[in-house]
Order: C-alpha cells, then structure tokens, then sequence
C-alpha cells in the first residue's frame, strides 16, 4: 500500500482486506464499543489501546476496556498508572446494579483472546482479534494469525486506516504507542520468540519511532513489591525446592491472586542462575494449583512438558516460556483449618515434585 506522503509501507500491505471490514463495521452509526482484553498482560493491554485509538479515530465511538481476573503483575501496574489507564472489570460491568450490555454498547470486540465463556458467548461478540493458534469463527469479524504479538495486527489496521502518527491531540496516539511497543517487545521475548514473524519486526520498527521514552523507562525498569522478596525467601527454605541436574523445581505455599504473578517472575529469575536452564515455581492459588516454566535449554520441549506434568487441558506453553492452572475441585483447601492446610499443600507439593522429576528422566 502506498500512503499519502507516497511512501510504501509494509505492514499495512497485509492487512488491507481486513482493515476495510473493521471500518464497514464501526461507522458513525456506532456510539459506544465494549473491548474484552481478557486478563491483562502487555500484550492484550496495548492491543486494547490500539483498537481503542482505531475505532475513535474511525467513527468516533467512545470504548470501554474490560478485563477479567486482577491486574497482579506489578510491571502490568506500573504500565496502568504510568500511562493513567482506566479499565474496567469484569465483574463491574456484569453486576447486578448494572444494566444489560446489549443495551450500553452498540459492540463487542475481543482482542488477544477468543470468547470461551458463557458470559462472552452470550454477547454475539461484533470482532475478535488474536494470534494464538485457536479454531474459531463465531464472529462477525474474525482475524486470528499466528503472529508473535497481537499488538502487530492491531497496528497494521491502524496503518492500514492511514491513523495520522503525528497527531495526538487527546494523548490516546501517545498512550497506544508506547503499550503496544511494551507489548510486542514482551510478547516475542525482545523479538527472539519462536513466533515472531517479519510482520513485529516491522511493527516495532515503527512504534519505536514515536515512543514516549519517558514513559517506557519506568514500565521496563519498574518496582518490586516487598512481598515479592519474602515469596523468594520461601524458595531457600528446606524442602521448598529441589535441583536436580539443570532441573530447578519450587514450590511456594498457599497465595492469594494477587501475588499469583511471583510465579513466572521467581522462574524468570531462577533460570538466570548459573547451572539451572529449566525453572518451575507451583504454588496454591485459590482454588487451584498454578505454575510457571521457564526454560533456556531449546531441547526442552516446554509446551509438551507442561502437558504430560499438569495435564493436557490445564497448561501449555511455547518456546521457553509455560504455566498451567489446574483446578482443585473437591480437594480444594482454601476453607480448611490451618492444620490440615499445611498437611494438604505438603502432600500437594511432594506429588508435583515426584512427577516433575519422574518425567525429567524418562525424557
């Protein structure tokens, strides 16, 4: 494609056809627009911005960004103040005191996730846009490529519609640029993922242009809680964790949801450690059993380890990097006295240990 200052511009050559559906769709008729980030990582959040500053630029329409879950990762709430970003959760929009959706929002969009749930199946949702490797076509607009980032896609729709970079009247350009340059950059492993594509290397070769520096440094080199110090301390306690070979495997007890993101940043840093290139920190959290994998060694497999330890339906994973969430059910412990809580994670955490190091030698 080749845009008004006669310049061709690669990644919006992609994405022609689909961009000109997206503007069919939101045109001036379209006052208010609901987007479904799902939970809040850089990816979905920049995504959001990104189809938020899309469709306003497009029909005007004022957006609403939902997310699920709690925005726990502190680098996630840092990306939140530091840009002076409002969501809203779930649970507010779906409250009782409040009005049907159908009746707020002339749309739906979902971004960087496909519905699954009743609750979203039930909004006859208007777009999705993800690049996970999902079978879905439910959707009045749906674009799904296997791309490393979903922010890519977002900007290639924004290039497409020929969004004016210069302009930024309202601040949301600003906003948008700097989430969804984070995004990409944390979605494709600084562009060293097995799933990046020439389509981010492009996109962040343009977003770095117009990033707000000031901005992104603290995002990138953001804060650490205090807890997050005494989660690590449990890692060093007798019998919380185990090194076999380059196998380096934890667990941390019992943790509320928000502390749930001390799991893959605990891993993260444990597989810097010197003789350790696979990490997996597990803890209790709520009313199931959660944990993240990391791994710097490219034999393992961690998608496929992930599976055959926590079960094909409950985890996953890509190239150095998983997490599994298993539901507990009727074993779940969270309303047990303290006595048998302790005995139940300890029995927990000898089980996920065994197993762990049970498949580590038969691979």
């Amino acid at each position: 494609m080749t845009t008004k200052n006669g310049k061709t511009n690669k990644i919006a050559t992609k994405s022609t056809t689909k961009t000109q559906q997206l503007q069919k769709i939101f045109t001036e008729k379209v006052k208010k627009v609901a987007i479904f980030i799902g939970n809040p990582d850089p990816d979905s959040i920049g995504a959001g911005l990104g189809m938020n500053l899309f469709i306003q630029r497009t029909c005007g329409a004022v957006c609403d960004l939902i997310y699920e879950g709690q925005v726990s990762h502190p680098q996630n709430k840092t990306l939140l103040n530091v840009l002076n970003i409002h969501f809203l959760n779930k649970d507010e929009v779906f409250g009782s005191d409040h009005p049907p959706l159908d009746e707020v929002y002339d749309k739906f969009v979902c971004v960087d996730h496909v519905p699954r749930e009743r609750w979203c199946k039930e909004l006859n949702m208007t777009a999705v846009i993800d690049h996970h490797k999902v079978n879905y076509n439910d959707s009045d607009f749906v674009d799904i490529r296997q791309v490393g980032s979903c922010c890519s896609i977002v900007l290639s729709y924004l290039l497409e519609a020929e969004i004016d970079f210069s302009q930024d009247d309202d601040g949301l350009l600003s906003k948008a640029v700097t989430a969804m340059l984070f995004g990409v950059k944390t979605d494709t492993l600084d562009l060293m993922s097995e799933s990046v594509t020439d389509l981010d290397f492009d996109a962040y070769q343009h977003l770095v242009k117009y990033v707000s520096r000031s901005e992104l440094e603290p995002i990138i080199n953001y804060q650490l809680p205090a807890y997050y110090f005494d989660i690590r301390r449990v890692l060093e306690e007798e019998g919380n964790s185990i090194t076999k070979g380059s196998f380096f495997v934890a667990g941390i007890g019992i943790i509320t949801a928000a502390r749930r993101d001390c799991l893959p940043m605990l891993a993260d840093e444990r597989v810097r450690m010197e003789g350790i290139s696979t990490a997996i920190i597990f803890a209790v959290v709520d009313n199931y059993v959660e944990a993240s994998i990391r791994s710097s060694n490219p034999a393992v497999d961690v998608n496929s380890f992930c599976k055959k330890v926590f079960g094909r339906d409950y985890a996953g994973g890509k190239l150095g990097a998983g997490a599994a969430k298993i539901p507990m059910g009727i074993l779940a412990i969270d309303s047990l006295p303290a006595d048998l809580k302790k005995e139940a994670w300890e029995t927990y955490r000898k089980i996920i240990m065994t197993k762990v190091f049970r498949i580590c030698d038969s691979e």
